[in-house]
């Protein structure tokens, strides 16, 4: 599968390029998708690598994040597949419903809901240990309160 042809999938049903200016029941421009779609991989990879290089080496690492980037392409190959079938446009609620049924889709916006609810928990953590440093580099003075 090429560029063009992820390209195409992501272009509105008109067949016409993807405007800037769209609605919201038309869909997402293609430079919003592909905007999201690499802060939500560059985010938590960015911060999850250094940590599982130290726990698994060079090597191990490498080896590791080879087999994840595999995984993920395949993970994406399916969603687009599930969404091609399901009909377009698509969302995560409708091919969850076309596939397991009324009940699957709310359980997909539930398991949405956790997923967006965690990564902000873990922003919020990475943030509360960065920020006291970054303070000080400033000359601030940073008291430590333990609750």
């Amino acid at each position: 599968m090429d560029f063009r042809t992820i390209r195409q999938q992501l272009i509105s049903s008109d067949g016409g390029p993807p405007s800037e200016d769209r609605s919201a029941k038309q869909g997402a421009s293609l430079s919003t998708v592909m905007f999201n779609l690499l802060a939500t991989c560059l985010g938590a990879g960015i911060l999850g690598l250094p940590y599982a290089y130290s726990g698994s080496g060079l090597i191990g690492g490498s080896i590791l994040l080879v087999v994840c980037a595999g995984l993920s392409a395949f993970g994406a190959h399916l969603l687009v597949e599930a969404a091609d079938r399901s009909g377009r446009p698509a969302s995560f609620y409708s091919v969850a419903q076309a596939v397991g049924g009324p009940r699957a889709g709310v359980f997909m916006d539930f398991l949405i809901f956790v997923m967006s609810f965690g990564a902000a928990v873990s922003y919020l953590i990475v943030v509360g240990g960065v920020l006291p440093d970054v303070a000080m580099s400033f000359g601030a003075t940073v008291e430590a309160k333990h609750v």
